[in-house]
This record gives C-alpha cells, sequence and structure tokens, in this order.
C-alpha cells in the first residue's frame, strides 16, 4: 500500500482547505457534546429522565466514542483514513437523525450511544490527516486552529442549543439540537469527497479483534455501575461489575504486552509509550479531561435547575468562559514559543484559581447570585483551558512518525474520552450525595461548591503533572522560542 499524500509540508496546495473541513467535522462532534450539556436539565423534563439517564445521555456518547477511537486510527492507517472519514460522518449523520427522533429516554441513550461510535471512526482521522499533510514548520498553526475549533464549538453548541429550545420549532422542544447535525454533517461530507485527499500507513497491520472487545467490555463495566451505582443504593452487581472492569482491563494490557512481544496485530501500538512526551502527556490529557465535561454539566444544572435560568440565558452567563476559550487558542502557539511547556503549567493555574474563586463567589451571593458576577472569573478559566489544549496535542505528538499518526491520535482522543466520561460519572456521584432524596436549591447551592471543588483538584493535578512533563520530558519536545517560532494567526 501507499500513502497518497507526501510527508512534507506543502506538498498539497489544497491542504489548509482540507484543515478546514476536518475542523468542520470536528466542530459538528464537540457542538454535540457542548449542545446537549446545555439541553440536559430540558431533556430531563421532558422524557421524564432520572438522573442517571441523564448521565447516561452524556456519558453513554464519550464512553462508545472512547470505544472506537483506537481502532478506528488503526483502520485509518490500514485502509485510508479519508475513506473512515467519510464512513464516519455518515454514521454520525445517521444516528443525529435517530436521537433527534428519541420518543423514551431509553432510546435517546441507544441512539447517543451509536451516534458515538459513529464518531469513534471519524475523528481520529482529523488528528492524522492534519500530522500528515503539515510539516513541523506548518503544525503548531494547525493544531491552534484545532484549538480554537474546540473554543468555537464550545461557544456556539450553548448558545445555539439554547436559542433552538426556546425558539421550541413545531413544538419540538430539544430535537432540533440533534437534527440541525443532519443539513451540516451533509455539507461537510460532500466538500470531504471533493478535497480530502486519502493516506495510509505502508505498515499497518489488522487491526486487533479481540483487543477491542476486551477493552469495549472492561471500559463498559468500570463506567457503567459508576453513573448507575449511586442512584440505586450501590447494589452488590454494581461493585462486582467495578472489579470485572478492572480484571478485563488488566488482561486487555496484559495481551497488548504479549502480542507486541510476538509482533502480533496489537491493537495499542505500545512502542509510542517509550516516547517520555507521549507517556506523560497522554496522563497529562487524561487527567485534565476528567475534569473539563464535568464542570460544564454542574454549572448547566446548577444555573437551570438551581438559579432558574432558561437554556439560553445559561448559555449566556457561560459565554465568557467560551470565548476566552477560543482567543487563548488562537494565540496558544505565541505563549507556546515564549514559554515551551510552561505554558501548560500556565493554563492548569488559571484555572485552579478560577474553580477557586467560583467557590468563594457562589458561597457568599447563594440563591441570590447575579450572572455578570461569574464573568470575570469565567473569562480567567477560558483563557487557562485554551493555553493547554493545543500546545499539549502539539508536545505529545511532535515525536510521532507519520506512519504511527493515526494510532497516536486515536490512543489520545480515547484517553480523553475516558477521562471525560468518568469525571461526569465522579460528578454525578458528588452531586447526587449532595442533594439526597429531596433536592433543595439550598442543597444544589452546596452540591456546585463541592464539585467545583472536585475541578480544583483536578487542574491541580494537570499542574503537577505537567512539571514533571517539563522536568523529564523532553528537551526534543520542548518548544524553544529559538527554535520554533510562535505561529502568528
Amino acid at each position: 500500500m501507499t500513502a497518497h499524500v507526501p510527508q512534507r509540508s506543502g506538498a498539497d496546495p489544497r491542504r489548509w482547505q482540507a484543515l478546514g473541513v476536518l475542523l468542520l467535522a470536528g466542530f459538528l462532534t464537540l457542538l454535540d457534546t457542548s449542545i446537549v450539556v446545555n439541553a440536559l436539565a430540558t431533556v430531563q423534563r421532558d422524557l421524564g429522565a432520572s438522573y442517571a439517564q441523564i448521565q447516561l445521555v452524556l456519558a453513554g456518547y464519550s464512553v462508545a466514542y472512547g470505544m472506537l477511537l483506537i481502532t478506528g486510527g488503526r483502520l485509518g492507517d490500514l485502509y485510508g483514513r479519508r475513506r473512515l472519514f467519510v464512513w464516519g460522518l455518515l454514521g454520525f449523520v445517521l444516528t443525529s437523525a435517530l436521537c433527534g427522533l428519541a420518543s423514551s429516554a431509553e432510546i435517546l441513550v441507544v441512539a447517543r450511544v451509536l451516534q458515538g461510535l459513529a464518531a469513534g471512526l471519524m475523528f481520529p482521522q482529523i488528528s492524522s490527516l492534519t500530522q500528515v499533510m503539515f510539516g513541523l514548520e506548518e503544525r503548531p498553526r494547525a493544531f491552534g486552529l484545532q484549538g480554537a475549533m474546540v473554543g468555537l464549538g464550545i461557544v456556539a453548541g450553548p448558545l445555539l442549543g439554547g436559542t433552538l429550545i426556546g425558539a421550541d420549532l413545531f413544538g419540538s422542544s430539544w430535537r432540533p439540537i440533534f437534527l440541525i447535525n443532519v443539513p451540516l454533517g451533509l455539507l461537510t461530507l460532500g466538500l470531504a469527497l471533493r478535497l480530502l485527499p486519502e493516506s495510509r500507513s505502508e505498515t499497518a497491520r489488522k487491526p486487533d479483534v479481540a483487543g477491542v472487545l476486551m477493552v469495549s467490555v472492561g471500559m463498559f463495566l468500570l463506567t457503567y455501575p459508576l453513573m448507575l451505582g449511586r442512584e440505586l443504593g450501590w447494589p452488590r452487581w454494581s461493585l462486582w461489575m467495578l472489579v470485572l472492569g478492572v480484571l478485563v482491563l488488566a488482561l486487555f494490557i496484559a495481551q497488548q504486552i504479549w502480542l507486541t512481544r510476538k509482533s502480533g496485530p496489537a491493537l495499542l501500538e505500545l512502542s509510542l509509550f517509550n516516547q517520555p512526551s507521549f507517556r506523560m502527556g497522554a496522563l497529562v490529557g487524561f487527567v485534565f479531561q476528567t475534569g473539563v465535561l464535568s464542570f460544564f454539566v454542574s454549572m448547566a444544572l446548577f444555573l437551570q435547575n438551581g438559579l432558574g435560568l432558561s437554556p439560553l440565558h445559561a448559555a449566556w452567563v457561560l459565554l465568557p468562559f467560551q470565548l476566552s476559550i477560543a482567543v487563548s487558542s488562537l494565540n496558544s502557539a505565541r505563549v507556546s514559543g515564549w514559554l515551551g511547556s510552561r505554558v501548560i503549567n500556565l493554563g492548569a493555574g488559571l484555572l485552579c484559581v478560577s474553580m477557586g474563586l467560583l467557590i468563594l463567589t457562589i458561597r457568599q451571593a447563594g440563591m441570590g447570585l447575579q450572572g455578570f458576577e461569574l464573568a470575570p472569573l469565567l473569562i480567567l478559566g477560558g483563557l487557562g483551558f485554551g493555553l493547554i489544549v493545543a500546545p499539549l496535542q502539539t508536545l505529545v505528538l511532535r515525536q510521532v512518525s507519520p506512519q504511527f499518526a493515526g494510532s497516536a491520535s486515536g490512543i489520545l482522543a480515547t484517553l480523553n474520552q475516558v477521562g471525560s466520561a468518568l469525571g461526569v460519572a465522579v460528578m454525578g456521584m458528588i452531586l447526587l450525595s449532595q442533594l439526597g432524596q429531596q433536592p433543595t436549591t439550598e442543597r444544589l447551592v452546596l452540591a456546585i461548591q463541592v464539585s467545583l471543588g472536585y475541578q480544583v483538584v483536578v487542574f491541580g493535578l494537570v499542574f503537577g503533572l505537567a512539571w514533571l512533563l517539563r522536568r523529564s520530558a523532553l528537551a526534543a519536545a520542548e518548544v524553544e522560542p529559538a527554535r520554533q517560532p510562535a505561529a502568528r494567526l
């Protein structure tokens, strides 16, 4: 097999247009997460869903997403990244329609799982195609644009979701937040067929089916009881599922090591973890993601169920955080050029300060809190968020050769999704433990403070791990101002 895209920067004159297509597809998957976060309270009331089912609507997507990300990256290496991107995008469009037509919480959960599987095939192709199409000089800017896409997806989702829910088009309530993916997805699909080049790895091997099954079952056994166990009083089966999940994942790791030693078709490219920058960076990204989605979920529920704001009003309150993410991401390459990997420490520090100040503000104001009081604190947190995403991805992938781009992207994206799902599960346990059987507004105020305390711990860990990343890792991964000038966007 041949790689249809040369590995040198500038080989494809349409590479920036192709990047735009990739960013549009990535935007849709991020939009689908952020738009759902702001609609959870409305979906819960409309379908009569429990808190556990609401968690599954969100985290079920993330878990299914993570189940196929590594496999999706490997399949892209083997059969063609463009091909997998197109098929995954088509599946995403179809399952989005199914979500929009769901008549019960159970059907919506199933549809979201299927949607996550489709996204898992598509998403790893975005980073791997970017890695292949651009050389070292242009990658910081390309990944910086991906970071801006993250910010834009987070910004647009709540506002668009709040607008669509408030408009209640034809009495459809929350359903357009999924159905809007259909025309946007079809547009992206047409552009992808026209602009995206094909590429694949010359050394890729067939996927490890047994490994896929083990990691999928292990992740399900871990996350499902974490989401439902607290609400059901932690029945014995939930505890056994947790134990069994750990054992299955341990067996998966042992199987991967055995296959690697036998030169078999291992699901994980374990040689990647021999690179300190990849190993430590992947851990930093995993921990970081356990605090990101859980923050948005807890704040959305607090603003709507606690302060009684509409979805649109809640979206406007959170807008400063999201806008500052976009601004910070666009300038992250420049700041990274000045500070190197210390930019991640700066971002984590800003997030810790932001979460701590939010706790103090909510404790003092209580139910009399006004949305505008949160704006400066949210801006601070958003700036920190934007300084982490793109620089971390650049550092982690810098030493990865193009032939392993799909596998590396799949591993990183899987860890991110698993981290998001675990973070939502932990946040759900925190909220339910504080709210009790009869939730009150006073209990919700206390619950959001405890939840934000969890974010402080998470981002504090990111700060510490980022120091280890800088110290152990990694002169080759360090972006020095003299050798790697910042991309001016």
